[in-house]
This record gives C-alpha cells, sequence and structure tokens, in this order.
C-alpha cells in the first residue's frame, strides 16, 4: 500500500468517525439488517432513522465500513465472519468501542451501558462509563 492509500484510508476513516459522532449519540438503537451470505460470512446493512429525509431512513454502512476497517461485499454491505447474532454485536459493540474509546456517557436511565447490569446503579447524566462498546442498543431488522 502507497502513502498516498494509507492517508486516503485514514482521512475516510477521520471522516466516518465524524459523521457517525453527530448522527449516533450514546443509547441509540443501531439498526442492523441481515442481507444473506454464508454460515461462515454475514452481510449487513446498518441504517438509522434520520427525519430529515423524507424517507426516514440514512444508510450508515460505508461510515461504519471505514470506521470499522471492516470490508464490504459488491453490494456495499459489510462483510463479517462469526455465528449467529454474534455477527451483528461485533458490528454494533466495534461501533461503540470505535465513537468511545475513552468510555461512553451515561445518559440517565435509559443508559445502554453494561456497567448497570452489573451493579453500578449510578445513573448519573454525563459520569463516564469503562467500555464506550455498550454506548448502542441494537435493533435487528
Amino acid at each position: 500500500m502507497t502513502k498516498a492509500q494509507k492517508e486516503l484510508i485514514a482521512e475516510q476513516k477521520k471522516t466516518a468517525l465524524d459523521v457517525l459522532r453527530g448522527l449516533l449519540p450514546a443509547s441509540s438503537y443501531v439498526n442492523i439488517v441481515y442481507v444473506g451470505g454464508t454460515p461462515a460470512v454475514s452481510r449487513f446493512r446498518v441504517l438509522q432513522s434520520d427525519p430529515v429525509r423524507t424517507d426516514g431512513i440514512v444508510d450508515l454502512t460505508w461510515f461504519v465500513a471505514r470506521a470499522l476497517d471492516m470490508k464490504t461485499a459488491k453490494d456495499g454491505s459489510l462483510r463479517v465472519g462469526g455465528h449467529g447474532l454474534n455477527r451483528a454485536y461485533t458490528i454494533v459493540y466495534g461501533l461503540g468501542r470505535a465513537l468511545y474509546p475513552n468510555g461512553s456517557p451515561c445518559t440517565g436511565e435509559d443508559c445502554a451501558s453494561n456497567d448497570h447490569n452489573n451493579g453500578d446503579q449510578d445513573y448519573t447524566v454525563g459520569k463516564i462509563h469503562s467500555d464506550g462498546g455498550y454506548a448502542f442498543r441494537m435493533r435487528l431488522i
């Protein structure tokens, strides 16, 4: 890979992370759509509601692929190895870790952080949870 290619990839990743940060606040639902695959590799799309668009849906798959350094199929869907729902979970957890590498902020009573399932009953808004991977909720469509 040339230096120019590496720079392009780094710039695309930075742009993708910036866009995703603007669209996905902590505790958002990340909508995962299964679009096919084989027993070893599945293909998914990541969609989000967008009140500005007429159809109400925006496809975030390209941004997620760049942010997480994931491979895409010819149709643009994410290619994810693994088994069952773990493949979709891999996308959502990885997205949380990428957007909140130093931990995610608590959003109060509706907070999605795993810390609350492990005994932490402090729902103070803005408190930083230790693992950003649990910043989002997953919805399979």
